[in-house]
């Protein structure tokens, strides 16, 4: 009866620490959600948008595939994206961003079962936040791979898909067959690795080193699981054909200079895959072991029906790396450069979870090797509680990101509006006030001839537009 009711007040303590947790990290996580709302057209929007309004989405989407670049789902996206109208930009980024949240943490809970770590709501919804805290504060550039649409349906709305393949593979595989469900996702797969040649590297590279463990491990799903990441595959390896053969395509390669052989597009893969790692771990060390350290905690919390050997914990590291290294191989052969930091964002995600998913396992195998003591648990319980209240360090920067992007926001708003009334008055050469450039992404100019200028004119349906500093101020 006393070791009952000690199990009792220790699972109670174990909840509250997690139900804690998450209402500590909601709190700079809402402010990520939020700081979405400020997202407006900017650059590549106009691009877009423009060419969807002048001609249409199917002869749009052959101009596009042909002449401009091969990422046909990103057209397809944002097209879909365009039929709830120009407000919606301000709606997409924090839907999107939620969505990544609930479907990540939809893919911990039931994944968790598949490990032998029955996690409850509260531990895999504090998982799910604090891989989505750790990425979005680590992540390189948060301007362009977030919060601009173009950005954003590149390099991190595949991630939502990716979520939703990869638990219909595992979830789904212990169901009955389903040909529906299989065609499903090799359409989703094929569509996925349209958006961006890197996430269709990742998106294969998983599925490349995840079938031969289903093979392997059978007892963790049966033969529809095999049969689902076949579909993956090749609707991945479909789209990857489709994107090297599109013409568009060809015009990039053009203007770059691609690696010359395997051999050295090998080299240069796997060496800025490790350039990403270790200058994270150094630059970003402190968020780094803080993740580490949490994971670790989280480990020695969390229930366990299985052992896990130092071999499987050595082998997360390898696998990370490998991931990371298949993002960096579309650039590499390419341009022979090292990504872009937008591009980095898929890699972030890769190295978070690679970060957090090992220390959850050193935590596990220590729970397992040695019986803790009560004091060594209530250390870990009071380290795990100072260590949750570290995403709160964070608020100062969030605040102030907030702030300018609001401010960036309204200055949009404003010019908008004033577009909106000339053009209403009949006016096809517009002047306009110039906005600040940020974050790499470009604005309009003094040139008329400026892409971004010649995108904005398309779009707002004008023959020309010049941005000038100040002009209806």
């Amino acid at each position: 009866m006393t070791n009952r009711f000690f199990l009792q007040i220790v699972k109670r303590w174990e909840d509250f620490l997690f139900i804690f947790g998450n209402i500590v990290i909601s709190i700079p996580n809402l402010f990520y959600v939020l700081r979405g709302f400020h997202t407006r057209y900017w650059a590549d929007d106009y691009c877009f948008s423009g060419i969807l309004r002048q001609y249409g989405f199917f002869r749009g989407l052959a101009l596009f595939y042909f002449s401009i670049s091969n990422r046909f789902s990103a057209f397809i996206l944002n097209s879909g994206l365009e039929l709830f109208g120009d407000f919606f930009i301000k709606l997409v980024i924090p839907i999107s961003l939620l969505g990544f949240l609930i479907f990540l943490f939809l893919f911990i809970y039931k994944i968790s079962t598949l490990i032998h770590i029955p996690l409850t709501i509260s531990a895999s919804f504090f998982l799910a936040q604090s891989l989505f805290f750790f990425m979005m504060f680590q992540a390189p550039n948060l301007d362009q791979s977030v919060y601009w649409r173009s950005g954003m349906v590149h390099y991190f709305f595949p991630l939502i898909l990716f979520m939703i393949i990869w638990r219909h593979v595992f979830i789904g595989s212990r169901l009955v067959n389903n040909f529906w469900l299989t065609c499903f996702l090799f359409l989703l797969s094929f569509f996925s690795a349209g958006l961006s040649e890197s996430y269709a590297a990742l998106q294969a590279g998983v599925s490349l080193l995840t079938l031969p463990v289903l093979f392997v491990r059978r007892s963790i799903v049966n033969h529809h699981g095999i049969t689902r990441t076949t579909a993956v595959i090749t609707g991945t390896l479909c789209a990857m054909i489709m994107m090297v053969a599109s013409p568009g395509n060809q015009m990039r390669l053009d203007s770059f200079q691609p690696a010359p052989d395997l051999l050295m597009l090998i080299r240069l893969s796997f060496a800025f895959g490790l350039d990403f790692i270790v200058l994270s771990i150094k630059g970003l060390w402190l968020p780094t072991l803080v993740s580490f350290s949490t994971a670790i905690f989280f480990g020695l919390l969390v229930p366990i029906n299985r052992k896990y050997s130092i071999i499987s914990i050595l082998m997360i590291p390898v696998v990370t790396y490998l991931w990371v290294v298949c993002i960096c191989a579309p650039t590499a052969y390419g341009m022979m450069a090292y990504p872009e930091n937008r591009v980095l964002m898929l890699a972030r995600f890769i190295l978070v979870v690679g970060i957090l998913i090992m220390g959850i396992a050193i935590g596990c195998v220590i729970k397992q090797r040695w019986q803790l003591s009560m004091k060594v648990k209530n250390l870990s319980s009071a380290f795990f509680l100072l260590l949750i209240l570290y995403p709160l360090r964070s608020l100062p920067i969030q605040w102030n990101n907030f702030i300018h992007s609001g401010a960036r926001a309204s200055a949009w708003d404003s010019r908008h509006t004033w577009i909106r009334e000339k053009i209403l008055g009949g006016e096809q050469h517009l002047i306009v006030n110039a906005l600040d450039s940020f974050s790499e992404i470009a604005e309009m100019r003094e040139n008329p001839d400026f892409w971004v200028n010649e995108c904005a004119a398309q779009f707002y349906g004008v023959k020309t537009i010049v941005a000038i500093e100040g002009w209806n101020e």
